[in-house]
Formats: structure tokens, C-alpha cells, sequence
């Protein structure tokens, strides 16, 4: 896909699950992955990995950025907090994608500390006239979960469900607290319902 191989357009792709696993971060293999990604102009659901959108920063540029004009769900896998630069690619996704519905934040455990202490609020600005549903699975109650959760419940406008699944580990007052703190989050969509699906995410 990214080496010498040439695709032409795909307008029958409508589910795609975008894993890159090399970790060359260069403008020129970022290029070619977002190239590739151009060519799937007609995908209505898109996964990619938190790996991934870090490889995409390199090669972002928002005039030759691709739009979805169909992408109705976005999820990402892995470690949002890991990386600043992964925002970046949420925030340009969340540009280029004019009709997205369903948004989904997969956490999962990521070696490596992240010294970087980065700021969700720009690219949640653009989801809030559309987003209806988001899901945020393997939340750790941190301080960072939390403030996510509340800065997606004060910017969706018409959001009617915040769908939270809870890591197994956490203890039941911890998830107690977490019911609790989240009830009393403001919420700019009046028909927004936050459901709590607590321990089946290990």
C-alpha cells in the first residue's frame, strides 16, 4: 500500500480499519499513507490506531487533507494522551469529516510517559453541531479521562448519548464517584443521556 504498490480510487470501500505498524515518521511516508486514505472517499465507518495518527501528523496538511463527506463513525484505538501530536490528526479528522455521527475513544495500555499536556478543546469545536452519539471505552477515572468526558459533554450540542465503559479494576466506590462526577458534568444538549457500562473492559 505505501511502498511501490499504485491504487486506484475505491468508492466501494465503506468500512475501514487503518493499522500501520512500521513507525517511520517522515513527511514522505505520512504523505503517502494520507494518499492512500483519499482514496477511500466513500467510507461511512473509520477506525485507525493512536500509532497511526501520530504517523499522519507528519504528513498533515489541512488545504490537501482528504474529506469524508459520508464518515458518519470515527474511533480510535490506543492511548489518546500519548502524544500531543495524535490531537492534531483528531482535530483534522474531525474537520474533514462534515457528517460524523458516532465518535469512539478505545483506550488501551501504552508503554512510555507523556511529558506533554495537550489541549482537546479545538478539536472538539468542530463535532458540535453533529455529533449524536460517543463512546469512550476503558475509562481509568484520571483526571485526563474526566476532563475529556466533560469538554465532549460541553461542546456536542446535539449529543443524545454518552456511552462510558469502565475499566474491570476499578473498585465500586471509584466507579461510584465516577457516576457521580460525570451526573453533575454540564451538558450544552438537553437530550443527552450519559450510560454507564461498568467492568466488561479489561
Amino acid at each position: 500500500m505505501i511502498g511501490d504498490d499504485v491504487l486506484e480510487k475505491l468508492p466501494n470501500v465503506f468500512e475501514c480499519v487503518i493499522q500501520i505498524e512500521d513507525c517511520e515518521k517522515s513527511d514522505d511516508y505520512a504523505k503517502r499513507v494520507w494518499d492512500f486514505m483519499g482514496k477511500l472517499y466513500n467510507v461511512i465507518s473509520m477506525e485507525l490506531s493512536i500509532i497511526t495518527a501520530l504517523i499522519l501528523f507528519h504528513g498533515s496538511n489541512h488545504e490537501d487533507s482528504p474529506t469524508f463527506h459520508n464518515l458518519s463513525s470515527l474511533k480510535f484505538c490506543g492511548d489518546i494522551w500519548f502524544d500531543c501530536y495524535a490531537w492534531h490528526v483528531v482535530h483534522l479528522l474531525l474537520c474533514r469529516a462534515p457528517k460524523l455521527q458516532i465518535l469512539t475513544f478505545e483506550h488501551s495500555i501504552l508503554l512510555g510517559f507523556n511529558l506533554y499536556k495537550p489541549n482537546p478543546c479545538l478539536a472538539l469545536i468542530f463535532m458540535s453541531s453533529h455529533l449524536t452519539m460517543c463512546r469512550y471505552k476503558g475509562l481509568r477515572g484520571t483526571t485526563k479521562d474526566m476532563e475529556l468526558i466533560r469538554k465532549i459533554l460541553e461542546a456536542a450540542r446535539v449529543l443524545k448519548t454518552m456511552k462510558i465503559t469502565l475499566r474491570s479494576y476499578l473498585g465500586s466506590k471509584r466507579k461510584l464517584c465516577v457516576h457521580k462526577e460525570l451526573g453533575k458534568s454540564q451538558r450544552s444538549s438537553l437530550n443527552c443521556q450519559i450510560a454507564f457500562d461498568d467492568g466488561h473492559f479489561t
